[in-house]
């Protein structure tokens, strides 16, 4: 892994209230650059803490103090690596999100990076408790499961685990890969395999009962959806859903990655705007990174 810099660094000794956490590494640096770009404006005030998602972070790297993140490396899910060799034949780079688990912090908003924010997310932190584990906001009920009605799972939710609140002592990672161990033959027949990190993460949750609540339970300012593919309104300052008649906190794509940017249409123009942005901030740190 490319070196980073000791200052940029967050240890499990140290202590966050709330915090954002992400994954990524350089290969999508643009969508990164968006990302937190669309954080700085419209939601500042919160700790950003990055896992990278592989080796190549050389250029994610210089992006900390521009943006004033640090990384978590100080966790270890190799076990659970171990159970993605098995399933999947590899391990699998997206099932480093679970590093938010070990981050030191009392609540996490973990996002993926192919989000735009657009409100200021501080109304998703503080409902953790002993009747809500998990605070959700899409459900992704395509991408999850292939058999939702198995007896195992047959209560689920099927969140999006690209957008969820939780905290680390909800889960007992000892006891999170005695239970993948124990319904291993399960999961194998009800999973939707293209999506890896959904389905197993989704399968861990349901499995330990975990609790959930959707972010709408809390009286929040916004709409509890975030997949670009709602009929959202796009005004000219805010993006609204017609379906609860509230602004819209986040705009979650399907990543640059795996389309390209015009397949979004009017959503390009958004992330476009904050790549701008982001792009004369980088430069006005004099990093020619991008």
């Amino acid at each position: 892994m490319a070196s980073v810099r000791q200052s940029t660094v967050l240890r499990s000794r140290d202590r966050l209230e709330y915090c954002i956490v992400f994954v990524a590494n350089d290969r999508v640096l643009d969508q990164v650059v968006a990302f937190l770009e669309s954080i700085k404006q419209n939601s500042p005030n919160i700790s950003l803490i990055c896992i990278p998602y592989s080796d190549d972070i050389e250029k994610l790297a210089e992006l900390a103090d521009v943006y004033e993140f640090k990384f978590f490396i100080d966790f270890d899910i190799s076990a659970v690596q171990n159970i993605a060799k098995i399933i999947y034949g590899r391990t699998v780079p997206r099932l480093r999100k679970l590093g938010a688990f070990f981050v030191p912090c009392r609540e996490f908003l973990f996002l993926d990076v192919d989000i735009i924010v657009r409100k200021d997310l501080r109304p998703f932190f503080g409902h953790i408790d002993s009747s809500c584990d998990i605070v959700f906001t899409d459900i992704s009920p395509e991408g999850t499961y292939i058999n939702n009605k198995h007896p195992l799972i047959a209560h689920s939710i099927e969140i999006n685990t690209g957008a969820y609140v939780s905290a680390p002592h909800v889960m007992d990672y000892p006891l999170f890969i005695e239970a993948i161990m124990r319904h291993f033959d399960v999961f194998r027949e009800i999973a939707f395999f293209p999506n890896d990190d959904q389905a197993f993460m989704s399968f861990s949750f349901d499995i330990q009962r975990k609790k959930f609540r959707c972010i709408d339970n809390f009286n929040a300012p916004f709409s509890p959806r975030l997949w670009y593919g709602h009929p959202f309104t796009h005004g000219p300052d805010e993006v609204i859903d017609p379906a609860y008649n509230l602004p819209v906190s986040m705009v979650h794509f399907a990543g640059t990655s795996n389309y390209p940017l015009g397949h979004y249409g009017v959503w390009s123009d958004l992330f476009n705007h904050f790549m701008v942005l982001g792009r004369d901030r980088v430069a006005n740190a004099g990093l020619n990174i991008l």
